[in-house]
């Protein structure tokens, strides 16, 4: 049986619903760091992109019967998906800003750490293009 963990679902939660929320397993460093918080912030641009993706993968099965639809609607995602990733990439870039969180996934004691910094910004960045270019070229 699989074990799935419920701190993750919330924090989904809290991402979709409050993208402004700032706990113990967020902080962000360089211009804003001392200076309150901001509303939205390229981690959680990055964030909508991955739910995005996965909500994607999710509807391909439930919309199989109608394949036009299922075109439509899965290459829709895919590219509004891939904007939002580049978005957050060159906003990252052009502020030179570092974000970092933890999700508590994986291992009991290791949790999963993420960290947004320029220079994976700048990969973030030519990877959104790219998946991009491809949803609408498909």
């Amino acid at each position: 049986m699989i074990n799935i963990n419920m701190e993750y679902f919330q924090f989904i939660i809290i991402l979709i619903f409050f993208p402004s929320h700032s706990g113990d397993n967020y902080k962000a460093y360089g211009k804003y760091a001392g200076q309150g918080e901001m509303m939205y912030s390229p981690m959680d641009l990055a964030s909508l992109s991955v739910i995005l993706f996965l909500a994607t993968a999710v509807s391909a099965p439930l919309l199989s019967r109608n394949q036009s639809l299922l075109v439509t609607a899965c290459f829709i995602l895919a590219s509004v998906a891939s904007a939002f990733s580049t978005a957050a990439g060159i906003w990252t870039v052009w502020q030179g800003t570092t974000e970092t969180m933890i999700l508590n996934l994986g291992l009991p004691e290791l949790p999963f750490h993420l960290r947004l910094d320029p220079l994976s910004g700048f990969f973030l960045t030519t990877i959104g293009l790219l998946s991009f270019y491809v949803s609408v070229y498909s």
